[in-house]
């Protein structure tokens, strides 16, 4: 019985990975390259669900490898072992608490963020747990990310439900063009507190 679940519910994860697309970013642009090239849109639906999951991955990797030199910076021992790094999290090696729990969060919301960028399917509520993280992070592109989301509708007033890649190119557009921003201006306004600090040394 225990086995039959673990197969439906892979079924069910396969299905989500390789069978269904909605308001997608990254996707529907590589989907619009590959029927360019002759291929069809199950063919090709098919085989980046497939690689789909191994992005994923990937993309955890460098989010958390982001969150350990950010946290790193903040600790009296950046390069201790992982143990110690870790137990740095509760213990009173932390020069600055709440900025660590800050980049943690933060981590959290890049790598969610960058789970929904990837996906084949972001329907407006997906966003909800982002937008929770974002209000202990300095970005906002959460707040207008969810508000451009539902330009996402207007697929459902096509008799056939075919998607609008114009109105979708619109809304990522925008919230690619205010998460670049916002990157610039926080690394900026960041890199300018720290040569204060330099100064005042």
């Amino acid at each position: 019985m225990v086995e039959g679940f673990w197969n439906s519910y892979a079924e069910t994860i396969g299905l989500w990975f390789n069978n269904f697309e909605f308001n997608a970013s990254i996707y529907n642009l590589i989907k619009s390259i590959s029927m360019d090239l002759g291929n069809s849109a199950y063919k090709t639906i098919l085989t980046y669900g497939k690689v789909l999951p191994y992005m994923i991955v990937v993309w955890a990797i460098v989010v958390f490898y982001w969150q350990w030199k950010k946290m790193g910076g903040l600790q009296k021992a950046p390069y201790a072992s992982i143990p110690n790094r870790l137990k740095s999290l509760y213990l009173s090696n932390i020069e600055d608490s709440p900025a660590v729990l800050k980049v943690s969060i933060s981590a959290m919301l890049l790598m969610f963020t960058g789970h929904l960028f990837i996906a084949t399917t972001v329907h407006p509520w997906y966003l909800c747990f982002g937008v929770a993280l974002a209000i202990y992070t300095p970005f906002r592109y959460m707040y207008l990310w969810s508000a451009m989301v539902f330009l996402s509708y207007i697929t459902y007033a096509n008799p056939s439900f075919k998607e609008n890649l114009w109105v979708i190119s619109i809304e990522y557009f925008v919230v690619f063009g205010f998460l670049i921003r916002e990157i610039v201006k926080i690394t900026s306004s960041r890199q300018e507190s720290v040569k204060n600090v330099s100064l005042k040394e």
